[in-house]
């Protein structure tokens, strides 16, 4: 019960020293994943790589799936929020989904070892929360323009549907090794097929 309540004391904490160790946990496990996968990572070796004991880490961090997931995050939600910003639901899409592809290209050994993690579900699930909105906001735009009416369960249907699909694009294209074009290339194809959304 104390170890719960040290974790999320910690964890919302704005006390710069507790700011700074996260960020150096959250830093380490990057730099790990970049070279090994997520069940080839130990609290042992993050505390290591990070300078800090075993118990300052549970102060932050319930486990290391916590830590692996804090560092997905911080590497890939800041790619994910500039896409849903700039998110236009129109034939432009691949292009936009080319250039979140890019964005995230630095950090392709650690996303290919985050597929298939213990964290990857629920990681997937935080990247696609930060699309819905405005997503499902750009195709109630493009349906406006098109004079195109659809309910609110609809559009969030079909919201969900693509961000899911694009996801799914995704992580396939990163399984296959296949770059950002080849995968922005995948969607437009598939956006053709479905009728331009």
């Amino acid at each position: 019960m104390t170890q719960a309540k040290n974790v999320a004391r910690r964890q919302g904490s704005v006390d710069p020293r507790a700011v700074r160790t996260r960020e150096a946990l959250v830093s380490a496990t990057i730099e790990l994943l970049a070279t090994k996968r997520v069940d080839q990572l130990s609290v042992s070796g993050i505390v290591k790589a990070a300078q800090v004991s075993r118990q300052v880490f549970y102060e932050h961090f319930q486990d290391r799936d916590g830590v692996v997931l804090a560092a997905g995050e911080a590497v890939l939600a800041p790619a994910y929020e500039e896409f849903a910003a700039n998110f236009v639901g129109d034939e432009s899409y691949p292009e936009q989904v080319r250039q979140l592809a890019r964005a995230i290209e630095p950090h392709r050994p650690m996303v290919c070892h985050l597929i298939d993690s213990p964290v990857h579900a629920k990681l997937n699930q935080v990247l696609c929360a930060l699309l819905f909105t405005p997503i499902r906001d750009g195709l109630r735009e493009m349906l406006d323009e098109q004079g195109k009416k659809a309910s609110g369960q609809l559009l969030d249907d079909a919201a969900v549907f693509m961000i899911a699909g694009t996801q799914n694009l995704f992580i396939r294209a990163y399984r296959d090794q296949l770059g950002a074009g080849a995968t922005a290339e995948r969607i437009e194809q598939l956006r053709l097929l479905l009728g331009g959304f």
